[in-house]
């Protein structure tokens, strides 16, 4: 297998997880209220027409590379990138 970086593989993976979503759910993380560790709602809204706006893309994929692949093992995204994308390795 090619070695790729850890940030590219978090990346990819989260666009597949973006791309294997549906839209309710991805309307519910876009509309979920976050609150940070100081306990305190200092989440900024996105304003956007449709879950395919540019900043909305960006988030998301920020939401799944930083919160849901956060501290995952690379044996862990190796075998999860083997299970989602085998076609490009």
């Amino acid at each position: 297998m090619k070695k790729i970086s850890r940030e590219y593989a978090k990346t990819q993976l989260a666009i597949y997880k973006i791309i294997d979503s549906n839209e309710e759910d991805l309307i519910q993380i876009l509309n979920a209220d976050y609150i940070y560790r100081s306990g305190e709602d200092e989440g900024e809204n996105i304003e956007y027409k449709t879950i395919y706006d540019k900043a909305v893309s960006k988030f998301l994929i920020k939401y799944f590379k930083e919160i849901v692949l956060k501290g995952v093992s690379n044996s862990y995204l190796k075998k999860l990138w083997k299970s989602s994308l085998p076609i490009m390795i």
